[in-house]
């Protein structure tokens, strides 16, 4: 089964860039970010709380 992913000498290959690019894995790469974030953030809201009480 042939790797998309390198070159025949094993080099990263630009195919990888053009998947990170498409606007389908694009939206997933920004909900992932965004719950991320909204991770985060909840996370420190909880720490304060903690900290407070």
């Amino acid at each position: 089964m042939k790797n998309n992913y390198t070159f025949a000498d094993g080099g990263p290959s630009p195919q990888v860039l053009v998947d990170v690019s498409h606007p389908e894995r694009g939206g997933d790469l920004i909900m992932v970010f965004f719950l991320g974030f909204i991770g985060s953030v909840a996370a420190i809201i909880i720490l304060i709380i903690t900290y407070v009480n």
